[in-house]
């Protein structure tokens, strides 16, 4: 995306301006990371000396340095 710098004084006269795809009017824009999502399908209930267990699926862009712990 490009843009044009305008300088004005005070009643509005244009003082300066820049020029279309200057080094420093120039703006990169990126693709949005996909959102991130966790889903978990733990198991509703457990009897008492029976194994419990959680699944968890990531989507989306996962930052640096994220974690996912499951704690009981």
């Amino acid at each position: 995306m490009y843009w044009i710098e305008s300088l004005y004084d005070a009643d509005g006269d244009v003082l300066a301006e820049g020029s279309c795809g200057a080094p420093g009017e120039t703006t990169v824009i990126t693709e949005q990371p996909e959102e991130l999502g966790v889903k978990t399908n733990a198991v509703p209930s457990v009897m008492l000396g029976e194994p419990a267990h959680d699944v968890a699926t990531v989507t989306g862009t996962v930052p640096d340095g994220a974690r996912l712990v499951f704690e009981s």
